[in-house]
């Protein structure tokens, strides 16, 4: 069937023959899906969700590995045991598929059967929905330290200097590699020395001097 996205709307095409003779069709536009996550501020990279999440009830860690890990407490009302699996998560649309390996918490973790599960973050809060109902599974959240290294080679008889915009990271001159964390956006700017130019880069498309690579 046709369809077309626009942001967080999926519309699908319906067409009619109004006039057989002249071929004359009316095409009608319709709302199939609606792929907005749960909360407006959910974050637009994998890695928003990874660390750990905490109150009072529980602690839910997510790594980058594709693991997790939910510990329960007696103040959550569930069985106090720990939850864990390996998880993936869509971070445009917020829809979470685990998978779990050893539940000893009862109902309290991802466990439940049925329905789409759903995660955003919403500042430090991290809102699970499951059928409609949402759960604040922590509001104390502690980030994953997960790093890429990114490493820039200069080439030509030419002089100048490579800089990232996040810093400490690359300054080269003399510091061409850096550790920047997964999957965020690092933007390298070129600048060429007096007497020379600046003329491309290689792994990053267009002839501007600033390329913005995502680790």
């Amino acid at each position: 069937m046709p369809y077309l996205r626009i942001g967080n709307q999926i519309y699908y095409v319906e067409m009619d023959l109004v006039d057989p003779v002249n071929l004359l069709l009316k095409l009608s536009l319709n709302t199939a899906v609606n792929i907005t996550p749960n909360s407006g501020n959910a974050a637009p990279l994998k890695s928003a969700i990874w660390g750990t999440w905490s109150d009072a009830k529980s602690s839910v860690t997510f790594k980058d590995d594709g693991t997790y890990r939910v510990t329960t407490t007696a103040a959550s009302g569930c069985p106090v045991g720990e939850e864990t699996g390996v998880y993936q998560w869509e971070s445009s649309t917020g829809v979470l598929i685990a998978t779990v390996l050893q539940d000893a918490n009862g109902a309290c973790g991802f466990s439940q059967s049925g329905g789409a599960k759903r995660l955003s973050v919403d500042g430090n809060a991290l809102i699970y929905t499951h059928n409609g109902a949402s759960t604040t599974l922590g509001s104390t959240h502690t980030g994953s330290t997960a790093k890429s290294t990114l490493t820039v080679t200069k080439s030509g008889n030419g002089a100048g200097s490579v800089t990232s915009s996040q810093q400490p990271g690359i300054n080269c001159g003399s510091t061409c590699s850096g550790e920047f964390a997964s999957d965020t956006t690092a933007t390298l700017t070129a600048k060429a020395a007096d007497g020379s130019y600046f003329k491309s880069w290689e792994g990053c498309p267009g002839l501007a001097a600033a390329c913005a690579m995502c680790k």
